[in-house]
């Protein structure tokens, strides 16, 4: 019965539904993913990207754009429906200026947006809209904002959504990532793991777009792919402060609470795992890296750093540094394990190096990766005055992700990297 109404855009269906209505939303569904999270410093819009052939200008395509100065847009669906709303939207909000010399607020713009394509779904002669839209912006009375705008004409205020092929998948990413007090960068991190989870192939600063808009600068921009290149490095390589986990909840540790290297650390994490099962990695299955042994620290089971009711507590996460004490300022190299970064202490402003330790060729999810381990527990006995002293250690949200901190060194650090084990004096530990 229903397929009787489905060409017909003004009249309703015996079960209540506008069939034109329908097929617009299928294709959104089909769109390349979109999504949005608001921050309580700025709003984070991002959007997978491709091209059809490697001839195409990679400029001449662009899903994130500026409706006003303070105002911005991603969209999934059809370019070419994107184009005109973009320029209607623009349009009202010159007028607003033209009245009352003021940016428009985001509430109303999206509201001006919504009504057009609301009346694309009763007039005779057209077609709706085969988009939708997430709006982000910034004014002075309501702070960061992000709506979601659909073909019917129906738009919501949202924390975080998703818009776009697998959708569902993306906001339910989402739904286990957010938080109420979720920095700006963070969010753009969130935004960048959303993407990678249903993409096809590799990710890179060509292929994603992200725009933003923050309190401090209260004007929406897009980032260019060298920002977007640096994210995607500090995803891959840096501290995230995930969900929690095994490992803590992405803080910068200080080696001097670990004891003698890193095994009182491990045998600890270890069992704080995070299905509740006895990972590869525990007591009786740690490699001897020092010759003195070293008693393990006592878990105590308590509503600890992990944030789960009796999940075991972690001594040697108390009191740790936030990993934001680190400004990221550029790739040196790629270390013996992992990529070197120089970067600076914000309080001090001392430069170090940010090395990533990463596995190679295994998936020990359950622990931390042997190689990695074997390398920072002889990188922390070093007392070589030639030599990078590692004075802290970084670990992510998963056993692969390990982070240290060191003395930088502007000459023959990737020398002294290559050649660490050749040094007289560092003994390779063995497992």
């Amino acid at each position: 019965m229903d397929s009787e109404y489905s060409f017909s855009l003004t009249t309703f269906s015996p079960s209540g539904k506008l069939g034109q209505i329908e097929y617009a939303l299928n294709a959104v569904s089909m769109g390349k993913p979109a999504l949005g999270i608001k921050a309580k410093n700025g709003v984070v819009l991002a959007t997978e990207k491709k091209f059809q052939t490697i001839l195409a200008e990679e400029d001449s395509v662009r899903k994130v754009d500026n409706f006003t100065n303070r105002i911005g847009c991603v969209f999934a669906g059809m370019p070419p429906d994107f184009r005109v709303i973009l320029s209607r939207g623009r349009k009202q909000a010159q007028q607003y200026w033209c009245t009352y010399e003021d940016e428009i607020p985001v509430r109303q713009l999206t509201r001006e947006v919504a009504n057009v394509m609301q009346e694309f779904t009763q007039s005779g002669g057209v077609r709706p809209f085969g988009i939708s839209l997430m709006i982000a912006g910034w004014d002075e009375t309501e702070g960061p904002q992000l709506y979601q705008v659909d073909p019917s004409g129906a738009f919501f205020g949202w924390k975080a959504s998703a818009i776009g092929k697998n959708y569902a998948n993306a906001k339910s990413f989402l739904e286990k990532r957010y938080s109420e007090d979720i920095e700006l960068e963070d969010a753009i991190h969130t935004a960048i793991l959303t993407l990678k989870e249903g993409f096809e192939g590799a990710i890179n600063e060509h292929n994603i777009e992200i725009g933003i808009v923050s309190s401090e600068e209260k004007k929406f921009r897009v980032l260019t792919p060298a920002e977007i290149k640096d994210y995607l490095s500090e995803v891959d390589t840096l501290v995230w402060a995930g969900p929690p986990c095994s490992l803590g909840t992405g803080a910068v540790y200080d080696s001097r609470t670990f004891g003698l290297g890193l095994k009182t650390a491990t045998r600890t994490m270890a069992a704080a795992d995070d299905d509740g099962s006895q990972s590869r990695l525990t007591m009786d299955s740690t490699p001897s890296m020092d010759s003195k042994e070293v008693e393990p620290r006592e878990a105590t089971s308590r509503d600890g750093i992990t944030g789960h009711p009796g999940r075991p507590h972690i001594p040697v996460l108390d009191g740790c540094r936030s990993v934001e004490n680190y400004e990221k300022l550029n790739r040196i190299d790629e270390g013996t394990y992992g990529v070197v970064y120089r970067a600076r202490e914000k309080s001090s402003g001392k430069i170090c190096a940010l090395k990533q330790v990463k596995l190679r060729e295994q998936d020990d999810s359950s622990g931390f990766p042997l190689t990695a381990l074997r390398e920072v527990d002889t990188l922390l006995r070093l007392r070589h005055e030639n030599i990078i002293t590692v004075s802290e250690v970084a670990v992510g949200a998963r056993s692969t992700q390990i982070y240290m901190v060191m003395e930088y060194m502007e000459h023959e650090l990737k020398d002294l990297l290559e050649h660490l084990t050749a040094d007289e004096g560092l003994r390779q530990a063995e497992v």
